[in-house]
C-alpha cells in the first residue's frame, strides 16, 4: 500500500504560492489565505515564483487518519 503524502504549512508572512494539478490536467491553485494543506504528492505540484527572498514552508511527510484530513477540509484549509 504506498502512500505519498504530506501537509504543507506556510507562516503568515510568506507570500510563497503553492498550486496542485489534478487528475483532469487541471491546474488549481491554493488560496492565498491557506496556510496549511494536505494532499496527495503522486499528483504533480509546484510553487509560484517567490517575489522575495527567504521565503519558507515547511514539509511534514506522514500517512495521516481520515480524521486528521477532515479537520484540515472541514477548518476551511486546502485539502486535494
Amino acid at each position: 500500500d504506498l502512500v505519498s503524502e504530506f501537509v504543507w504549512v506556510r507562516p503568515p508572512r510568506s507570500t510563497k504560492r503553492f498550486y496542485v494539478v489534478d487528475s483532469r490536467g487541471k491546474k488549481c491553485e491554493v488560496p492565498p489565505s491557506c496556510r496549511v494543506l494536505w494532499f496527495d504528492d503522486r499528483l504533480k505540484h509546484g510553487i509560484f515564483p517567490v517575489d522575495d527572498e527567504g521565503q519558507v514552508s515547511i514539509r511534514i511527510d506522514g500517512r495521516f487518519c481520515a480524521a486528521f484530513r477532515e479537520r484540515i477540509r472541514r477548518d476551511g484549509t486546502f485539502a486535494f
